[in-house]
């Protein structure tokens, strides 16, 4: 893959409003067979990637056998989660970055910096409403570029 471009999800709000958000359809693998293909928030401003509880069962693993951490930012509430490394497929490509899965059932599902942002290079088209991940050398050295002066 060199680019993989993905269009913005789009929900409504609670007033009824429509609200779209860089958006990435991936499927996170767990024990054997069983994945969950998912809508994930790209989020640049959140750390590590969050998954809902309930998937913790859909991937045949134990969700407190992570590493128990608070979570904050995700709304106005803070919660408990734990910190699992699992796989993540997108764009033809399967890596293993850290997730927290929250210790709630209704959290979103958000695609965090943390083991994912640095093998790409990423552009957010905000007036298009789309976001490429860009994955060879000279596309990365083409953004760079532009932050390098």
């Amino acid at each position: 893959m060199s680019v993989a471009v993905f269009s913005y999800g789009i929900r409504f709000q609670d007033d009824g409003r429509l609200d779209v958000f860089p958006a990435l359809d991936a499927e996170i693998l767990g024990r054997g067979d069983r994945g969950v293909r998912a809508v994930f928030v790209i989020d640049s401003g959140a750390t590590t990637s969050l998954i809902p509880r309930g998937d913790a069962d859909l991937l045949g693993i134990s969700f407190s056998a992570g590493k128990k951490i608070i979570v904050r930012g995700v709304g106005d509430s803070v919660f408990f989660g734990y910190v699992h490394s699992l796989r993540i497929c997108f764009a033809g490509q399967i890596f293993r970055a850290p997730f927290i899965i929250a210790d709630r059932f209704d959290s979103p599902h958000i695609l965090g910096r943390e083991g994912i942002f640095s093998r790409f290079g990423i552009m957010f088209h905000e007036a298009g409403r789309r976001t490429a991940f860009l994955n060879t050398k000279t596309e990365k050295r083409a953004i760079s570029s532009v932050f390098s002066s």
